[in-house]
């Protein structure tokens, strides 16, 4: 189960995930995501151990953010404050879907290739949200370093 934690850590602390780690469990996860599911119970294993290690992290990233950047970012970009703090917001409801997708993966997976079919689309929304996310991040991170202001 995904748990948001209560560690004001951020940075390069041991225990938080880099971006890059981040990024190289999620394509993990889409290479998972292109095959086709398996009748013999291959893929799903595969992909269980890769969203487990993806949502162990996603809480310690996500409290990061949150606790750490967003505030840097608020301090440098005030007006940046109101879009800062829905994307704080969703990180519970990205972590939602992801305890939705894990509660799956722990129960017994029915290996009929078309609920397996509608489980990967449930798997793929669920990657989708989360890039989506992170591009609006990186988006007003960018504006908070290159935008000019017009201040002297």
């Amino acid at each position: 189960m995904i748990k948001e934690s209560n560690s004001p850590i951020g940075g390069k602390v041991e225990g938080v995930p880099s971006q890059e780690e981040m990024r190289l469990i999620f394509r993990e996860i889409e290479m998972e995501m292109v095959q086709k599911p398996d009748a013999d119970g291959q893929w799903i294993k595969e992909v269980r151990a890769s969203m487990l290690k993806f949502a162990g992290l996603l809480p310690e990233y996500f409290v990061a953010e949150k606790e750490e950047f967003f505030p840097e970012l608020i301090k440098c970009q005030p007006r940046f404050a109101i879009p800062l703090e829905r994307l704080a917001l969703e990180h519970v409801v990205i972590l939602d879907e992801g305890n939705e997708i894990l509660s799956h993966l722990e129960g017994s997976i029915d290996l009929d290739y078309y609920r397996l079919i509608e489980f990967k689309g449930r798997i793929e929304i669920f990657l989708a949200h989360f890039l989506k996310h992170e591009d609006e991040e990186r988006k007003i991170i960018e504006s908070v370093f290159w935008d000019d202001l017009g201040e002297s």
